[in-house]
């Protein structure tokens, strides 16, 4: 293929332009796709973490309080309350142990109060909590969440190093 007009004895300065231009496009359409399509930075606008307290016991009650069913948790949260308002309880997160990390945690409660079998907590503004959640954003009870203790902190650093 030549890239002389046949008119002018010259080159064809349309087709050099073209041979130019089209690498640029290509370029700049794998960088548009990669930008568009790069997976969501979670520390870049973290958000809120919103669990929410189940309204009923699990159907075969609470198993052990252990490690192994702990780390099976998606999320796990110390955090302290900052406040208290009607069925939402805003907490200030201190370290994440797993799930993904938020500026702020708040529990949710629903109209009517948990059975006691789960054993969830009772949230004090300033007071500090151990959260683990399920996959599907409920807070998991039967002594996988409470108020911080020595105790608990045991069995979050078994589960979680």
């Amino acid at each position: 293929m030549s890239t002389e007009d046949p008119g002018t004895n010259g080159p064809d300065y349309r087709l050099l332009a073209l041979a130019a231009i089209v690498p640029v496009l290509i370029i700049g359409a794998v960088l548009i796709r990669v930008v568009v399509n790069r997976p969501h930075d979670s520390n870049a606008h973290p958000g809120t973490l919103t669990l929410t307290v189940p309204e009923e016991a699990p159907t075969a009650g609470c198993g052990p309080a252990d490690a192994t069913t702990l780390a099976k948790q998606a999320t796990a949260v110390e955090a302290t309350v900052t406040s208290v308002s009607g069925s939402t309880i805003t907490l200030q997160p201190k370290r994440f142990f797993r799930g993904e990390q938020a500026e702020e945690v708040q529990v949710r409660e629903g109209t009517s109060k948990p059975p006691a079998a789960l054993k969830l907590p009772t949230f004090s503004t300033g007071a500090t909590y151990l959260l683990a959640g399920g996959a599907d954003g409920t807070l998991t009870g039967c002594g996988l969440s409470g108020q911080d203790s020595s105790s608990l902190e045991k069995l979050y650093t078994s589960a979680f190093g």
